[in-house]
């Protein structure tokens, strides 16, 4: 087996990481190296300090001239830190390849595990766990620059990156290693990042300036969206009862906080965004969370983030490569994954009224719509948006000879919402085929949603349907669809009988399920992609109607519960199937985009099903974007790409 060193850099500087951001730790002059944590291969761990005078572990040097590998947890940070630090404060250690890097908690993402390493300890229940202590130490030797040791403390700093060491070499023991083309996307996300997300730094200066503005404005809007029932952002007795009527329980977990063996729910920033992060959450649930987070600043942070993290006009290191189980990236600091897609045909003259100092009608939704159209460069950006994505390739995943009807829309070009319309038989109150009703259908019913799911998303189109009216429209759109219900029930069984059978697959359309017989239920995506399910048993549960039974659980590993509980688990329904298998198809598409692009195309970004791009390069977008990959054949895509001042929609 190759061997590997497995390390772990703890630096000091007056840099602020968290608000400064890390291209600008990097290149501040008093950020350095406090030591190096590191162990080869299974060896016990070492600690090499810069300050002893002792020359930097010549068999690290060795093992990097002979092309080894480097583990780190979140190796973004300690790659930047060997390269631009140690590399440059010891002129006898080369610089280090990212091609020899490897990232453990990529690794645990990938596997569908928490990404912070004491939680993915406590996730897999790893017999040892990442040192209390450490948290005192990095802030009392991390920050405000080099001070000298106290008593013991260097001794503890030393068990400490030890313990970081061991942990990560053990809990990657439980992960799957990651195949090269893997690393080779996780190392083309790096480049991304290193190019940075070009932004109006003068606009986002001024946009701060509206702050104190926004909490009234954000009020009034919530007391409109809900029809009075929450009064403000912080009417938090009727917030709750709204928000809970609307979500899921496995979207309610995510706001789950336990203390003294009680669960309490947090609506704070963070299980916020846990909640926005989520699938197939209501609409209207969305709009307060995002009205909530106007309130607090969540526009304001994004502001706040260009202006104090931008490094000559450019953000650094905002992706984060396969945040989701589904392989879907995620987003840090700018977080431009929670951006609104609501924006502005024409934003520039409200842009100009923003650096004038002029007033603006409602600041918070103005200046979260603006949020798109401060991504800009003096070339102008290229952004491709396919259109309905997961409309598309849902049915085609099913490989139900059924669903040519619904491809056969797309490839003709039609209105899919009149072809649903008329599949289902419905027309509107002068006779006419009934589009809104199928577009409502439509975009409710493909994951499995039920007939309160048809009725929240009605509500968005100022359409009101009784519980009668939005069960036959259920009713219609599966009758019309009998593609549908087979899949997401095949799905089902399919991964339950590989948990049945170990190491037997089982298939259902373009879908296969295989059980290892001990910690790993995988689904394999037509792309080869695999997703995985830990630890998948069969157990007691509650479902949101009340009634008990039987059924196929696994890990909730985007969960967090109260230190020293246990994991919480999650019943792998068929809607989680169906939604996990489109919803990783789709992101699948766009690693192909990314990967097909030539290295000098200046891709500044993407998001969900969009690519960006900085300059004019409409053609080279179209092209990648309409490309059908050999895994995809029969896959009818489209996309509208455009070229503009400001990123919009």
């Amino acid at each position: 087996m190759t061997i590997k060193c497995w390390a772990d850099f703890e630096t000091t500087s007056h840099c602020n990481l968290l608000t400064q951001g890390l291209q600008h730790y990097l290149e501040d002059y008093t950020t350095e190296v406090l030591c190096l944590g590191y162990a080869l291969g299974d060896n016990e761990p070492q600690c090499w300090y810069s300050e002893d005078g002792t020359p930097f572990p010549q068999e690290i040097i060795d093992h990097l001239n002979a092309g080894g590998k480097f583990v780190f947890h979140n190796a973004q940070f300690d790659l930047g830190v060997w390269n631009y630090i140690l590399a440059n404060d010891f002129d006898y250690v080369p610089a280090l390849p990212i091609e020899q890097v490897e990232c453990s908690a990529a690794r645990a993402s990938v596997n569908g595990l928490p990404a912070k390493l004491d939680h993915l300890c406590r996730a897999i229940a790893l017999p040892i766990q990442k040192q209390t202590e450490g948290m005192r130490l990095i802030n009392t030797y991390s920050t405000g620059g080099r001070i000298a040791w106290l008593d013991d403390d260097k001794q503890l700093m030393t068990d400490y990156c030890n313990m970081d060491v061991r942990t990560m070499r053990m809990a990657c023991s439980v992960l799957r290693e990651l195949t090269d083309s893997e690393w080779a996307e996780w190392a083309r996300n790096h480049y991304i990042n290193q190019r940075g997300i070009p932004v109006d730094v003068d606009f986002a200066t001024a946009a701060l300036s509206y702050a104190t503005d926004i909490k009234a404005d954000v009020d009034g809007q919530i007391q409109e969206l809900t029809g009075g029932a929450v009064a403000t952002a912080r009417a938090r007795k009727t917030r709750d009862e709204w928000v809970f009527d609307r979500i899921t329980d496995d979207q309610k977990k995510l706001l789950a906080v336990y203390k003294d063996d009680k669960v309490s729910y947090s609506f704070d920033e963070e299980h916020r965004n846990y909640l926005l992060a989520a699938d197939n959450v209501d609409p209207d649930v969305e709009d307060l969370l995002q009205l909530i987070n106007d309130a607090g600043g969540s526009s304001t942070s994004k502001y706040h983030v260009m202006v104090n993290q931008n490094v000559e006009g450019r953000v650094h290191y905002g992706l984060t490569w396969h945040r989701a189980g589904t392989g879907r990236w995620g987003s840090l600091g700018l977080q431009i994954h929670n951006m609104p897609r609501r924006v502005f045909d024409d934003p520039q003259p409200l842009i100009q009224d923003v650096l004038d100092d002029y007033e603006i009608a409602t600041p918070a939704t103005t200046l979260s719509r603006l949020l798109r159209a401060s991504i800009t460069s003096s070339e102008g950006v290229t952004f491709g948006d396919w259109s309905a994505i997961e409309g598309r390739v849902c049915p085609w995943l099913s490989d139900d000879p059924r669903a040519e009807k619904v491809l056969s829309v797309f490839r003709n070009d039609e209105d899919l919402y009149i072809a649903t319309a008329t599949g289902m038989g419905i027309r509107d109150k002068v006779g006419e085929v009934d589009r809104q009703g199928g577009k409502v259908a439509s975009l409710s019913m493909q994951f499995a949603g039920g007939a309160r799911a048809l009725q929240r998303m009605a509500k968005n189109y100022g359409i009101v349907y009784t519980s009668d009216e939005a069960e036959e429209l259920k009713t219609l759109w599966r009758e019309a669809n009998p593609w549908a219900t087979t899949f997401w029930y095949g799905l089902k069984d399919a991964a339950v009988q590989a948990v049945k059978n170990p190491n037997v697959p089982y298939s259902c359309g373009r879908i296969t399920f295989q059980y290892d017989g001990a910690d790993w239920l995988w689904m394999r995506r037509p792309s080869g992609n695999l997703q995985g399910y830990f630890q998948p048993r069969f157990e007691e549960v509650e479902y949101p109607w009340g009634d008990v039974g039987v059924d196929l659980t696994a890990l909730a590993g985007n969960s967090q519960p109260k230190a020293g509980k246990k994991w919480p688990r999650h019943t792998l329904t068929h809607g989680i199937l169906i939604q996990n298998a489109t919803q990783g198809t789709a992101a699948d598409l766009l690693r192909e985009c990314i990967m097909a692009a030539p290295k000098e195309l200046p891709i500044i970004l993407h998001c969900h099903d969009e690519l960006v791009a900085e300059g004019d390069c409409v053609g080279a977008i179209h092209e990648l974007m309409h490309h059908v990959p050999d895994w995809a054949t029969g896959l009818p895509l489209k996309a509208e790409v455009k070229h503009a001042k400001r990123y919009g929609k």
